[in-house]
């Protein structure tokens, strides 16, 4: 089993989990760990241009040249699990949909307003989308990337004055 093999089996299986983590589960002490989580991999994209951190140095190990985001939707180490690219695509977008409720879900659960709620999961849904259809070099992308990530930033504050003691 190759690493891309590996990786795409763990990013799966914690894809997962996570898209389905707040529809499955009631309300309980790891809310905030998720919401937390969420925050940070949705900021830590707008960083490397809507790529997985994991998966950009992975590809930078492969190509030394390599600039992040110029492949963010290459999941080729999901292809090798799922078997097609277009099943992928169709999995990673039902993934995507429910990982949008599952944030709308913990979010509201834990306080936030069913508007609040509805905004951070539709940003997240909102920004997916982009980075599946425009290029990193365009700059309309950059400023909205620019957007998105203040405002994660202010919702990073909010979690940390509502869940630190």
């Amino acid at each position: 089993m190759s690493i891309f093999e590996i990786i795409g089996f763990l990013h799966f299986i914690f894809a997962f989990f996570i898209s389905m983590y707040g529809i499955i589960f009631k309300k309980n002490w790891f809310d905030i760990v998720f919401m937390y989580y969420s925050v940070l991999v949705i900021l830590s994209w707008t960083f490397y241009n809507g790529e997985c951190v994991l998966t950009y140095y992975i590809k930078k190990m492969e190509n030394p040249n390599y600039i992040a985001g110029s492949q963010s939707t290459d999941l080729t180490d999901m292809y090798l699990l799922v078997g097609t690219k277009q099943s992928t695509e169709i999995i990673a977008s039902v993934g995507l949909l429910l990982n949008a409720i599952s944030l709308y879900i913990v979010f509201n659960r834990n306080g936030f307003s069913n508007i609040m709620s509805a905004l951070i999961a539709s940003i997240h849904l909102l920004y997916i989308t982009v980075i599946r259809l425009a290029s990193i070099s365009n700059q309309y992308f950059l400023i909205f990337q620019q957007m998105v990530k203040i405002f994660f930033i202010f919702i990073l504050i909010l979690l940390l004055s509502r869940f630190l003691p």
